[in-house]
């Protein structure tokens, strides 16, 4: 005789549901790792000796244009194909579009504003195009907004 498993309708939608939250941070105990996600093209220095990941403070000009081109000459998508990706994703008009170092992932965000008026920005891979993350603007996944 065999025996038929089901799985409910309302536990398939939990599973799902649990999976999309936590898509954006790894939570570890009391430390919050971020991105969950890795991107294609890894930098493990921003060009001024501090190990992957954005700065606080500023660079001046000079510091962050050469970080610009470092990036740019890494990338093997440009802006416009990441825009693209993003828009297939989120529909809507581009606000912004970024070239950055996210914690050592190379790739592009792009800020989109919906018809409904939300903002989004949308990690793309900067060396294959895929959407890595979609997020509301200043959403860093622990409930807060950002203050940049």
């Amino acid at each position: 005789m065999t025996t038929k498993r089901t799985i409910g309708t309302a536990a398939v939608v939990a599973v799902l549901g649990l999976g999309l939250l936590g898509a954006g941070v790894v939570k570890t105990g009391a430390a919050t790792q971020q991105p969950a996600y890795k991107s294609s093209i890894q930098v493990t220095d921003d060009g001024d000796g501090r190990k992957g990941g954005r700065r606080e403070g500023h660079r001046g000009r000079d510091g962050e244009s050469a970080e610009a081109a470092r990036l740019a000459s890494l990338a093997k998508i440009d802006a416009g194909q990441a825009t693209a990706a993003a828009v297939g994703h989120v529909p809507g008009m581009v606000l912004r579009t970024a070239l950055e170092n996210e914690d050592g992932n190379v790739v592009y965000e792009v800020q989109i504003r919906t018809g409904a008026g939300q903002i989004h920005e949308v990690k793309v891979d900067a060396g294959t195009g895929a959407v890595l993350h979609v997020d509301a603007a200043g959403d860093d996944g622990d409930g807060e907004e950002d203050d940049d």
